[in-house]
């Protein structure tokens, strides 16, 4: 299969990443290419763990086809021999803080005594002491590289080149691990893909294995404008903290350009004009999961960033042709989960994440007979459980049920229940007030008390039936479980702008028996609608991956949009007073439904 680069970094409208952080030996030979569309396979090896001294090298130039120069820091063993290389490429410069964050997630000055700070993710520092090329490299426009934009062509063809250099060097084997988080982690995808690009020009692979963590692969619908509802202006702060990482980490160029690209993007979606084009289409690689095929893991907190779990959810089960995948949810923020002490696999125990990782690279690019092979596709440590409750070999979990809870109205109020309601009925909601600041007045459904715990791991989606008096609107329905104390705990939620409600039947996913799983928008200007009579929209929520407690209920809030989203400029003035109502019963009636994994109770 040839795979061309119009294909790969121009894919046809309507068939990682993130704007966004608060923030590789032997299985190949570089004179023998393979195919693009062959699998990597591990090199044979085993054998006990040599360890090795270690040089450190700083800020390496890598000239870029274009002639711009990038910067890169590498650790490596400080003897003469081949080695897999780890690489890590970030905005937020490899000498402002270790791991390649921003310059708000440093806890202390970073130390640069020895000239340059450690490369790598934090998982991947210091593993050149284990046989490993460990290499950070500055973004194009940040750090200590060269000017320029990226989510460009160009940013991303800067990781075809720079995976040529390594397989050039000396020290290299041609086998390469990505890894990294957010930013990085989205990086991670870009080189996977980049790869293929190259091989499909013939070049041997390079790319053997990807651990991929807290990403968004499709930036405009995870970040931007998820559902159509804007948050911008978060993502200026985001964008803003890449500069401030790129001043401090070269004081000769304490002021690089802005990414005028992204502030003009980022401009249109306050303004509320923004819409799901060519150049958000560069940066979104759910389309091209098909074509990756090498072992992928990735990972989502489920207190995480915006929309991320979700992209990155719907993104691992499109990896059809990896020869293994593997996702992991568990408790934590964003690129800080917990857990991973009480992972267990292939009868192993797990000391950390960094562990996890270190022994996932030292199967799939030194051979290592460690048990990874054999890691479950569907990883899930449910928010208020004791460990990690799911592993599955499938998405969603073998085991599931997709329980729906109808949205129904008893006496007046709001009820979730098992049983849809007969008789049609509706509840509305005006709203006033209606301000970004402001709590919102919401509609709420309420299940009875659990007399047993409920736990959650998968896709959530729901089917509202809704009719508003204005021509367009922002909804949102968020979903909680509400404790003895009266508490609410948030499970996930989900954004729809009305105007953006055309689907995109081919770009969403189904169950087996044809069920909706994720409805995916189309968010282009041309798919646009006019919002007028009862419409049945279906949403897309973030993954679950709870425990509910017995004694506890669950709650629906459908409100016109969650606090954590901005209503749009072209929005602020015509939403007050707009009123919508619910349509509960009947054929279509309104329903959320619950992936439930039974016999955990």
């Amino acid at each position: 299969m040839i795979v061309s680069r119009v294909r790969l970094f121009r894919h046809a409208r309507g068939a990682l990443f993130a704007l966004l952080v608060l923030l590789s030996a032997c299985g190949g030979n570089s004179n023998s290419p393979a195919g693009p569309s062959s699998s990597p396979t591990p090199p044979a090896g085993g054998g006990g763990e040599e360890t090795f001294t270690t040089v450190l090298e700083c800020d390496t130039k890598i000239t870029m086809r274009d002639g711009t120069v990038l910067s890169a820091n590498i650790s490596r063993p400080d003897v003469p021999g081949q080695f897999p290389t780890l690489l890590t490429t970030t905005p937020y410069g490899k000498d402002v803080v270790e791991g390649g964050g921003g310059a708000a997630t440093a806890t202390s000055p970073p130390d640069s005594s020895a000239g340059c700070l450690n490369p790598g993710s934090p998982e991947t520092i210091g593993l050149a002491e284990f046989g490993y090329v460990v290499i950070s490299v500055d973004w194009r426009g940040t750090g200590k590289s060269g000017a320029g934009d990226w989510y460009t062509e160009t940013w991303q063809s800067d990781h075809e080149d720079i995976l040529d250099w390594v397989q050039q060097q000396a020290w290299s084997n041609s086998q390469v691990g990505v890894t990294g988080c957010s930013n990085l982690g989205g990086s991670t995808i870009v080189a996977a893909t980049a790869d293929q690009v190259r091989m499909a020009e013939g070049k041997p692979r390079a790319v053997y294995a990807a651990w991929a963590e807290s990403f968004f692969p499709d930036v405009y619908r995870a970040v931007v404008g998820a559902g159509g509802a804007s948050t911008s202006p978060a993502a200026y702060a985001i964008v803003g903290l890449i500069g401030a990482s790129s001043a401090g980490a070269d004081p000769q160029n304490p002021s690089p350009q802005p990414n005028q690209p992204i502030y003009s993007k980022l401009a249109e979606t306050t303004a509320g004009t923004s819409s799901y084009d060519g150049f958000w289409e560069v940066i979104n690689f759910v389309p091209r999961a098909a074509e990756i095929d090498i072992p992928v893991a990735m990972t989502a907190a489920t207190d995480d960033l915006w929309q991320l779990s979700l992209t990155s959810f719907d993104y691992a089960q499109r990896l059809k042709n990896s020869p293994h995948a593997s996702f992991f949810i568990s408790p934590g923020s964003h690129c800080a989960q917990g857990g991973w002490e009480k992972y267990r696999y292939a009868g192993r125990d797990n000391e950390s994440k960094r562990s996890l990782v270190k022994a996932w690279f030292d199967h799939w690019l030194k051979g290592r007979d460690n048990g990874i092979a054999e890691l479950p596709r569907f990883n899930v440590f449910p928010e208020g459980a004791e460990g990690w409750a799911v592993q599955a070999n499938s998405i969603p979990a073998e085991q599931t049920e997709f329980r729906p809870y109808y949205l129904v109205n008893r006496d007046g109020s709001g009820e979730l229940s098992e049983q849809p309601s007969i008789d049609e009925s509706t509840l509305s909601l005006t709203c006033l007030p209606c301000t970004a600041s402001t709590p919102e007045p919401s509609l709420v459904f309420d299940t009875p008390v659990l007399d047993e715990p409920l736990t959650l791991a998968g896709s959530i989606s729901a089917y509202l039936t809704v009719s508003v008096d204005r021509p367009d609107f922002a909804l949102s329905a968020v979903l909680y479980f509400v404790g003895e104390d009266g508490v609410e705990n948030l499970i996930s939620d989900a954004q729809l702008r009305g105007r953006e409600r055309a689907l995109d039947i081919e770009g969403s996913l189904y169950d087996s028996e044809g069920a909706l799983l994720h409805p995916r928008h189309l968010l282009t200007e041309e798919a646009r609608q006019v919002v007028e009579g009862i419409y049945r929209y279906p949403l897309s929520f973030m993954p679950a991956a709870h425990r509910v407690p017995a004694g506890s209920f669950l709650r629906l809030r459908v409100a016109f949009h969650d606090t954590k989203y901005v209503v749009p400029a072209d929005l602020q003035a015509s939403m007050p007073g707009t009123t919508m109502t619910v349509h509960l019963g009947g054929v279509e009636a309104s329903a959320i439904t619950l992936p439930v994994i039974p016999g955990l109770e």
